[in-house]
């Protein structure tokens, strides 16, 4: 964890400056490295799970070793003096108010998740295979446009601080323009091949699970597009020091999935399920789009 940390912290403030490739780079450096750690620590030593967990951990402190060193020789700004390490009450609250503020956004999702869950697991093992299949699919389809939201804070943020309210608004509108392009890419795609991508997933032919997986992605990806103006603008308001409202938008996620797990289920088996994402971005993306034009109209004012 400590590693995790440390790696995630130096790429953080490299993308902060500017510099988004030199992470990636030593990103794809220590997935490389993982992979030949594995089958030296696991085939080699034949340590088992210990020796992939020594490869993860040791491939990630040297990503982060490397970040470490490249600050050193090429971003003199970020090296050290005494001065820096004296406490500024007002920044230690800035830096833990904004990071307890996402630290809650991703938390409450991931409980409203865990929760709802824990509803499709009493519809059968047939459903419960289904669902978990499917869901694999729609967690690929989503990578990139929880990528293009991670981006907008970063993004987002570093404008608002140099004053450049314009390009916040130019950045959302592409951030968005290419998270509806890669949707499309993705309806199609799904459209044509959710009962192949399903049967190779899964390995089986059982028309019930083929089926329900089918109906869980025809409902989930052609609102991916809301998922898109949801994420971008929660982000972009965490970016630019709004903390309340999308903590206020995660928590309204979470309760739509417990009222789906506790009532909706029960009345609607799985087709609440199916609903249950779709809807629940909708009601969410509502007060965060609101908020963002709001601040942005207020700070323009200023």
């Amino acid at each position: 964890c400590i590693v995790t940390v440390f790696y995630n912290m130096e790429a953080s403030i490299l993308r902060a400056l500017g510099n988004s490739m030199i992470p990636l780079v030593f990103l794809i450096i220590s997935s490389i490295l993982n992979i030949g750690f594995d089958f030296w620590f696991i085939g080699g030593f034949d340590m088992g799970i210990k020796g992939a967990a020594y490869a993860t951990l040791l491939s990630q402190l040297i990503a982060g070793l490397l970040c470490l060193l490249y600050i050193i020789r090429y971003c003199p700004q970020l090296h050290l003096s005494k001065d820096d390490f004296k406490v500024s009450r007002k920044m230690l609250g800035e830096l833990m108010g904004s990071g307890t503020a996402m630290c809650l956004m991703y938390a409450v999702v991931n409980v409203g998740t865990v929760i709802l869950q824990a509803g499709i697991n009493g519809l059968g093992s047939d459903i419960i295979a289904a669902h978990v299949s499917a869901r694999k699919i729609s967690e690929i389809n989503m990578m990139p446009i929880g990528t293009l939201s991670g981006t907008m804070a970063t993004y987002a943020s570093q404008n608002y601080g140099a004053g450049k309210m314009d390009r916040i608004r130019e950045g959302m509108k592409k951030s968005r323009l290419l998270g509806f392009c890669w949707c499309a890419l993705v309806l199609l795609v799904c459209s044509l091949f959710a009962e192949h991508l399903l049967k190779a997933l899964t390995g089986s032919k059982n028309p019930v699970i083929i089926e329900t997986g089918v109906r869980y992605l025809k409902w989930n990806v052609p609102f991916y597009a809301v998922l898109v103006v949801l994420g971008t603008t929660r982000s972009a308001l965490q970016g630019i020091g709004s903390k309340v409202v999308p903590v206020i938008s995660s928590s309204l996620e979470m309760i739509g999935k417990i009222l789906v797990t506790c009532v909706f289920i029960d009345m609607f088996d799985y087709l609440a399920v199916c609903l249950s994402e779709p809807v629940v971005w909708i009601v969410c993306a509502i007060p965060v789009v609101i908020a963002f034009r709001a601040r942005m109209r207020e700070d323009c004012v200023r």
